[in-house]
């Protein structure tokens, strides 16, 4: 992974997952353009899925370039995810991979 590339986990353990971290993951591939866990060599944000991060009655929970963030909205997500992408990229790229999150989280 080179490093300009910025990483965003997204908690699967059970407490996010009731909280409706499973919107989140597909917020995330739908603003950069990727799929969650099967980074591509053109991906500016890496978007993976985690376990536990620790703070279970705070989700969902999401790790943001190295920062823990408990308790956003959606609209916070998605905006934090924007600040991360860069500024003279537009953020069309071909999607592959996984039809949906619950295919990943094989549910």
């Amino acid at each position: 992974m080179s490093e300009n590339k910025k990483v965003v986990k997204i908690c699967c353990g059970r407490h996010c997952l009731e909280n409706f971290s499973r919107d989140y993951i597909k917020a995330a591939e739908k603003t950069c353009c990727t799929r969650a866990d099967r980074p591509s060599p053109k991906d500016d944000v890496i978007v993976e899925t985690t376990g536990c991060l620790g703070f279970c009655g705070l989700g969902p929970n999401t790790l943001i370039d190295g920062k823990i963030e408990t308790g956003l909205s959606i609209n916070e997500f998605e905006e934090k995810l924007r600040n991360l992408m860069p500024k003279n990229k537009e953020n069309k790229k071909e999607r592959n991979g996984l039809e949906s999150i619950d295919d990943l989280l094989n549910i």
